[in-house]
Order: structure tokens, then C-alpha cells, then sequence
């Protein structure tokens, strides 16, 4: 089946924004290794089992809102305020993919970029 321009931009902008995401997994869980706690663990986990149970359940959307609430949790949880406004706004370019500004916010634990993401020395 022959792909539209449309469809190849999407699937050009996916393999982009998930080479990117990879790497921001990557730092965010070797920052958080040292530092997360047994009771954060324990959060990450609960979030996680909902994540399967919606997905088991064909509740794709509520999955993927709990699958961005686990991501945004662990890069909140690795500490760095810098790292965290790359990840968010990595991926809101997504927002034109499947996942509008509104519900990117409605599900990031601590807000939304805009003031918070204004790094100081």
C-alpha cells in the first residue's frame, strides 16, 4: 500500500520525535537511578498496572494519557528542571500526531511549560 505525503510526514515525524524521546529515556533514568525511592517506585508501578489493565480493556486513549502521566513522572522524579522542559516540549510536537496541548497538560504532574521552563543560573 502506497503511503500519501500526509502519511509519510507522520510516520517521518513519529521515527523523529521517538529517536529523540529514546534518548531523553535514556538520561532521565540514569539521572533518577540513585535517587528514586522505594515509594516512588511503588507510584511508577501503580500507574503502570492501570496502563495495562486500560490496555487489556481496549481503552487506548486512557492508556496513552497513563502511558504520558508514567514518562512525565519519571523525568519529574530525575530532578532536572532543564531536562524536563526538553521532554514536554519534544513532545508537544506530537500535538498535530494525536495528543493535543490541552490533554498534554491535563495529565503532567506538576503544569505545563511556559514560566516554569525559564531555567536560571
Amino acid at each position: 500500500m502506497m503511503m500519501n505525503s500526509r502519511q509519510r510526514l507522520l510516520a517521518t515525524g513519529w521515527r523523529y520525535l521517538y529517536t529523540v524521546r529514546a534518548s531523553l529515556d535514556f538520561l532521565t533514568a540514569k539521572l533518577l537511578t540513585p535517587r528514586i525511592s522505594d515509594e516512588q517506585i511503588q507510584a511508577l508501578i501503580e500507574i503502570k498496572e492501570k496502563m495495562i489493565v486500560m490496555a487489556l480493556a481496549q481503552e487506548f486513549i486512557a492508556a496513552a494519557q497513563l502511558d504520558w502521566q508514567f514518562h512525565m513522572l519519571i523525568v519529574d522524579l530525575a530532578g532536572n528542571k532543564l531536562l524536563w522542559c526538553i521532554y514536554v516540549i519534544a513532545c508537544s510536537c506530537r500535538g498535530t500526531m494525536g495528543r493535543s496541548y490541552e490533554e498534554m497538560k491535563a495529565h503532567t504532574p506538576h503544569g505545563f511549560p511556559g514560566q516554569q521552563c525559564q531555567v536560571s543560573p
